[in-house]
């Protein structure tokens, strides 16, 4: 096992666990609804890569 792809793994997770959070928060009902292709759009998208990212470098440390 390699702890540092643990670790940077753990790290992207956390960094794209806030993007999503920020981005949902952006989309909620109390404010205005904002086009597609908006910066909470984008947040969302990159929280969602960064998420599949993390899980792709921790499971590659058990190799």
């Amino acid at each position: 096992m390699d702890l540092g792809k643990i670790i940077e793994g753990i790290i992207i997770i956390m960094l794209a666990a806030l993007l999503l959070a920020d981005g949902v928060i952006a989309f909620s009902p109390s404010l205005d609804w904002e086009p597609l292709f908006s910066l909470p759009a984008f947040k969302l998208l990159v929280g969602i890569i960064g998420l599949v990212l993390g899980a792709s470098y921790m499971l590659e440390s058990r190799k």
